[in-house]
């Protein structure tokens, strides 16, 4: 274990010398930072130039710097400025305010895309409120409950999955506007070039006898591989329970986040190597692995939570199918279960990398 954590971190410094670097920020962290690696988001670094792609992440961001890369950022409010080649920007309250040369992706709660915006080539946003002020050079796809468009001029086609549909009276589509045709659309002023309606699929039917079998079986079989975790490795449990106990799911979250961007570029660097190429194989198959586990492990703990502060209960078979009845039940509302499980990923990597350096650190301390 000791020489494949010593290739990893060589490895990691290789990548950092070939490629552009890519670095990971903290926005609640007050610490110095190298100014020529890392960018603090505080006050002191704003309107900087940054050669690299960049990761933030943190509860209230604010990011505006010029970065040469890809703009990766994910908190629970985010004020988005500064300029990137793309952008990739998930959290509950985001407002995009900057530059993107190539493409936007948002996912969110509230979102909305000033109209100080500039965005060269296309955008796609899904949340629940979508208010869309910018024009937009490119094309447009939105996916949420509510939808407004007040952009003046849109030069693509514009794609819509809505409950709501709103579009201002001076807006110009010169492509085609295309929303489902269950959709709440009252026909406006604005001058559109095309007009198209789709059908969506039709819901599932979960009364059905087919569907039920097929989420009971997901659920047993969950609930079965969490019990085997259990009887197998049981120290995973007991730091679950101090883990519920710390409440830190921000930090953890964070972790997986990272985790879960930078393992498989470690992976497709390593098998571009001869040398490499057995270990970028082998860290492929462990990520594939993890990122199955990591929704088991965060069922189990928020399983854990629910148990013992919402039920006053202390069962570890009680904690397992709670947790697992409801991650599958959340997972299956519409817009809300992508995010979620979105979520669960990230906070059951983050368990997991926490879990392996306690592990780490009490070897140490033993031998």
């Amino acid at each position: 274990m000791k020489n494949l954590k010593k290739v990893l971190l060589l490895l990691i410094v290789s990548c950092s010398l070939l490629f552009s670097n890519v670095y990971t920020v903290n926005a609640e962290v007050e610490s110095k930072v190298d100014d020529t690696n890392y960018l603090n988001i505080e006050n002191e670094n704003s309107n900087k130039v940054v050669n690299h792609s960049l990761f933030t992440a943190g509860d209230d961001i604010s990011v505006d710097s010029n970065i040469r890369g890809i703009n990766f950022a994910a908190g629970n409010t985010l004020d988005v400025k500064g300029s990137s080649e793309y952008g990739l920007i998930a959290g509950n309250k985001i407002k995009f305010k900057g530059l993107v040369t190539r493409d936007l992706f948002l996912a969110g709660n509230t979102i909305e895309v000033s109209e100080t915006a500039n965005i060269a080539r296309d955008v796609y946003i899904a949340g629940n409120n979508i208010t869309v002020n910018a024009n937009i050079t490119g094309n447009l796809f939105l996916a949420g409950n509510k939808v407004v468009i007040n952009s003046k001029n849109i030069t693509g086609n514009v794609k819509v999955a809505a409950t709501t549909l709103e579009i201002a009276d001076d807006s110009e589509i010169n492509g085609t506007l295309l929303y489902n045709q269950d959709a709440t659309y009252q026909a406006s002023k604005a001058v559109i070039n095309k007009v198209k309606t789709y059908q969506q699929r039709k819901e599932k039917d979960y009364t059905s006898s087919k569907t039920i079998a097929s989420i009971l079986m997901g659920i047993v079989t969950s609930f079965l591989i969490s019990l085997m975790l259990y009887y197998v490795l049981p120290g995973i449990f007991i730091q679950l329970d101090r883990a519920a106990e710390e409440s830190k799911l921000l930090n953890t979250m964070r972790t997986g986040f990272i985790y879960l961007l930078a393992v498989p570029v470690i992976s497709l660097v390593s098998m571009a190597t001869i040398i490499g190429l057995p270990l970028g194989i082998v860290l492929l198959f462990f990520y594939v692995v993890t990122i199955y586990l990591s929704r088991l492990i965060s069922a189990i703990y928020f399983g854990k939570l629910m148990a013992k502060r919402v039920f006053h209960l202390d069962n570890v078979y009680l904690e397992i199918l709670i947790g697992v009845i409801s991650i599958k039940v959340i997972s299956m509302i519409p817009y809300i279960g992508p995010i979620y499980l979105f979520v669960m990923i990230i906070l059951g990597l983050g368990l997991m990398y926490n879990m392996y350096k306690k592990l780490r650190i009490k070897t140490r301390q033993t031998k």
